[in-house]
C-alpha cells in the first residue's frame, strides 16, 4: 500500500468517526456539568441542549423516565433525536423556532402544547395528553413549518 492510500484511508476513518456522536443522557434531576455521554451522571435537558449547540454531527439525548418542564431549543442544535425511555413526560410548552436542523421526538407524552415555527420536526410514537382533558392522540407526523406560519397541537 503505498503512502498516498495510506494517508487517504486514515483521512476518511477521521471523517467517518468525526460524524457519529455519542448518546446524551439526561434526567429531570439532573447535572449541570460535563458532557452528558455517562447513564450514571445524566444532565438536565437545558443543559444537554447547550452542550449540543454548534455540534456538526448529529446528536442523540435519551430522556429517562419523569416530568421535564419547558423546552425551548436553541437554533443552532445539529440534527437532534430524542427519545424516552419509560414514563417521559413534558410537562410545560416547547417551544421550537427558526431551528435549521430537523428535530424528531420518540416515544413520549406532551401534557401541553408544542409550538413549532421555522422548524423541521418529527415525531414518532408520541401521545398528546391534556391534564383537562382524559384523551390521548397518538401522533406519527412530520411538521415543516415556515417562520410565517407557526403551528401547534397537542393543545387542550
Amino acid at each position: 500500500m503505498g503512502t498516498r492510500h495510506l494517508v487517504g484511508l486514515v483521512l476518511t476513518a477521521c471523517l467517518l468517526v468525526s460524524t457519529v456522536s455519542a448518546v446524551r443522557y439526561v434526567s429531570p434531576s439532573g447535572r449541570t456539568t460535563s458532557d452528558c455521554t455517562n447513564s450514571a451522571t445524566p444532565c438536565t435537558l437545558a443543559y444537554a441542549l447547550t452542550v449540543v449547540s454548534g455540534s456538526n454531527v448529529a446528536e442523540e439525548i435519551e430522556l429517562a423516565a419523569g416530568a421535564y418542564g419547558t423546552v425551548t431549543f436553541p437554533t443552532n442544535i445539529p440534527p437532534l433525536s430524542l427519545t424516552g425511555v419509560g414514563e417521559t413526560t413534558i410537562m410545560a410548552d416547547v417551544q421550537i423556532q427558526d431551528v435549521a436542523s430537523q428535530i424528531t421526538f420518540n416515544n413520549m407524552l406532551f401534557s401541553a402544547a408544542v409550538s413549532v415555527s421555522g422548524s423541521r420536526v418529527e415525531f414518532k410514537y408520541v401521545l398528546c395528553r391534556s391534564p383537562l382533558n382524559t384523551h390521548s392522540v397518538t401522533l406519527y407526523i412530520v411538521i415543516l413549518s415556515t417562520s410565517k406560519h407557526r403551528k401547534q397541537f397537542c393543545i387542550s
